[in-house]
């Protein structure tokens, strides 16, 4: 704990924290903190009591001048940046998977599985497409970090992932059956046992992932706990 300290000496501590690689935060509200709170990765400013060269040299400036407040922005901070790493995740995860399929279909040839119009598709082609796009529904549960638990964790407990994924389910049954959807995307009713292979094959990469996590958990609580 330091007190009085000198602007200068702020700066130097912010310096040695980040060079022993954390992200420092500081607040502050004089003339005085300016420079500590510029060199700082995110500098803080008391909203009601902060000077104007303190406010301009920071990133955040709070409404009252309460510490919870502090706490409650960093919370909310987090929350947000872990979504957005995981939706770029989900994203990149899946579309990497259509670009790889359709690559492969060109390479050998054969019917491209995706089309933006669904182009000349038959039974197959029906498949590969509902395959993707119940894969992409079911993908998004695995986005919970590798720590938390299988059933109960932050993507299972928000309740507009499941709204989402009720959503895209039934778009994707009304593409199927509406018939003037499946005309406009010429897509074909799959039979009982179609349904049964799109089905086991979107669900596969859910399953490899969920056990791959699993995995990760148990090498890694061991040599947290030693």
């Amino acid at each position: 704990m330091f007190a009085r300290i000198s602007p200068e000496e702020k700066l130097q501590l912010i310096g040695l924290y980040q060079e022993a690689g954390w992200i420092v935060g500081m607040t502050g509200d004089g003339v005085n903190d300016a420079p500590a709170l510029k060199k700082a990765d995110i500098g803080i400013v008391m909203g009601q009591r902060g000077t104007e060269v303190a406010r301009e040299a920071s990133d955040m400036v709070l409404k009252d001048d309460a510490f919870a407040t502090l706490v409650a922005a960093i919370e909310h901070g987090r929350t947000i940046f872990s979504n957005i790493r995981r939706f770029i995740v989900y994203l990149l995860s899946g579309n990497l998977a259509e670009i790889m399929a359709v690559a492969a279909a060109a390479l050998i040839a054969f019917a491209i599985a995706l089309g933006p119009m669904q182009l000349d598709s038959a039974h197959a082609v029906t498949i590969g497409f509902l395959t993707f796009g119940f894969a992409r529904l079911w993908h998004v549960l695995n986005m919970r970090g590798t720590e938390s638990s299988l059933l109960v964790n932050e993507v299972t407990r928000n309740r507009y992932v499941w709204i989402a994924i009720a959503i895209g389910v039934a778009l994707l049954i009304a593409a199927t059956y509406v018939a003037p959807l499946a005309a406009i995307l010429s897509i074909q009713i799959p039979t009982l046992g179609e349904w049964l292979l799109i089905l086991s094959f979107s669900l596969l990469p859910l399953i490899l992932v969920q056990l791959g996590k699993l995995v990760v958990h148990r090498l890694i609580r061991p040599r947290r706990a030693s």
